[in-house]
């Protein structure tokens, strides 16, 4: 009897286990890619016309910390 009831405690904790685990790495994820966002949003472009040969240049800034 002992037995069954230490098996069922096990199979419940390792269930909940398993579902933090899971909500952790969605969170990490959801971390990750407002990250990746932020960084996006600190890096602009433009374009200018060059020299009278018709040549253009692209300025890219990357104002991100890292």
């Amino acid at each position: 009897m002992a037995a069954i009831v230490t098996l069922l405690f096990t199979g419940i904790a390792t269930y909940y286990s398993a579902a933090i685990a899971r909500q952790q790495l969605d969170q990490a994820r959801e971390d990750s890619e407002k990250e990746d966002r932020e960084q996006a949003a600190r890096v602009t472009f433009w374009m200018e016309e060059g020299s009278k040969a018709g040549g253009r240049a692209v300025h890219l800034v990357n104002r991100s910390p890292t």
